[in-house]
């Protein structure tokens, strides 16, 4: 719910959710092929570390995703899209959906979430209404970003 708060494992403190927005997707028999890069997928247990889902998670292709590249180190964050993630992971696979529905979480800067186990990148709220100049300007006055602390 917006107003609650997720923890940053990299940050290792808590950060509000600002906005919570949804949008389902309904795939047809004909345009399933054209819309395939929306279809969500399935990381399987440990397929990304050592934990790294705990149980099986479905994501956006779009989603951005760490892994530990081979260490248990948060340092040794490395981050691609779901989709980039999937070409190399036999454990990450496309699923064939009829209905599929994406929740974005939204924090005013991108924050590392732990979902399952599974690090993934939250939305910027400030993004939606800023420019990169602007969302630099605010780092510098104090904002913060999960990628100072890599």
């Amino acid at each position: 719910m917006t107003g609650d708060r997720v923890f940053d494992p990299v940050l290792k403190k808590s950060v509000e959710i600002v906005d919570i927005l949804s949008r389902k997707i309904r795939f047809t028999e004909g345009d399933r092929a054209l819309h395939a890069a929306f279809w969500p997928l399935r990381v399987g247990p440990c397929a990304l570390g050592p934990h790294m889902p705990q149980e099986v998670v479905y994501v956006s292709p779009g989603q951005t995703v760490f892994s530990v590249a081979g260490t248990n180190s948060l340092k040794a964050l490395e981050h691609c899209s779901a989709l980039e993630l999937a070409e190399q992971s036999f454990d990450i696979q496309t699923c064939v959906m009829h209905e599929v529905e994406y929740i974005a979480l939204f924090t005013e800067l991108p924050q590392i979430m732990n979902v399952n186990g599974l690090l993934l990148q939250s939305y910027s709220y400030v993004a939606l209404y800023v420019s990169d100049a602007q969302c630099g300007l605010l780092r510098q006055r104090g904002g913060h970003s999960p990628w100072s602390a890599l």
